[in-house]
């Protein structure tokens, strides 16, 4: 727990740390699960040309939810200390949650990445990249469940990612990060699994043009081209790395 000086009131209860300042309370979150990612989105762009004391008081204005008139009550120390407490929440690792709740409706990851659709990938394409439209992404990842039993559910079918993208700003960040890295990481093992059947496949062709010496090789330059784009087309997936709080 972060400590102040005792002429504020620190106060922790199970999830919130408050500071009351005069009239002003803060909840200083303890995990990500206490930040909406809409937040996270809204820090990243109104602090793109912050340093400093200046983004450190937007930072504890934005992820604490406070307005910066009463930040001006605050020690800069204190301003500071909190700062650097939220950006350390930033260095846990994040697990994939397969299922969260907005008010009264439960969202659920989608079921089977093996069977995902043509538009799903179109979509998570165009958005996962992005973190201005990853609230999108998010409505492609997680829909309402729509019927459950125990661990297993349904969620709903996609239909595009306008029905509840504005909602999934609300949901916690660290199940937008998780689900984010879990996608990575699959998307970087079929990366991997790709490139070596690629790799073994073109062996085989090379293999089998030697064993043939009436063949010319056409045939095999078209297929080995073919599988030169399919692996720079997989190689274009970005590299993901945890995002973090600017410098302060």
């Amino acid at each position: 727990p972060i400590n102040y000086k005792s002429k504020y009131l620190f106060v922790t209860n199970h999830t919130k740390i408050s500071l009351t300042i005069m009239k002003a309370t803060i909840s200083i979150p303890e995990n990500l699960n206490e930040i909406t990612l809409g937040q996270y989105q809204h820090y990243l762009n109104v602090s793109k040309n912050l340093e400093g004391d200046d983004l450190a008081q937007r930072t504890v204005s934005i992820l604490c939810d406070i307005k910066l008139s009463d930040i001006t009550m605050m020690r800069l120390a204190d301003v500071r200390e909190i700062s650097e407490h939220l950006n350390l929440l930033f260095s846990m690792d994040q697990e994939l949650e397969t299922s969260f709740n907005i008010k009264s409706q439960e969202f659920g990851f989608i079921t089977s990445l093996d069977n995902i659709s043509f538009g799903e990938y179109v979509d998570l394409d165009k958005y996962l990249n992005d973190w201005e439209t990853m609230h999108k992404a998010m409505a492609v990842l997680y829909r309402p469940i729509v019927r459950r039993l125990d661990d297993k559910y349904e969620i709903s079918e996609y239909n595009g990612s306008d029905a509840f993208c504005d909602i999934m700003r609300f949901m916690p960040l660290d199940v937008a990060l998780g689900s984010i890295v879990f996608f990575y990481r699959i998307a970087n093992e079929l990366l991997k699994a790709t490139r070596n059947f690629l790799v073994k496949q073109t062996k085989e062709l090379i293999t089998a043009k030697g064993r043939n010496s009436i063949s010319n090789g056409d045939g095999t330059t078209v297929s080995m081209h073919l599988q030169e784009e399919m692996l720079e087309h997989l190689k274009k997936l970005p590299d993901f790395e945890l995002p973090k709080l600017l410098h302060i």
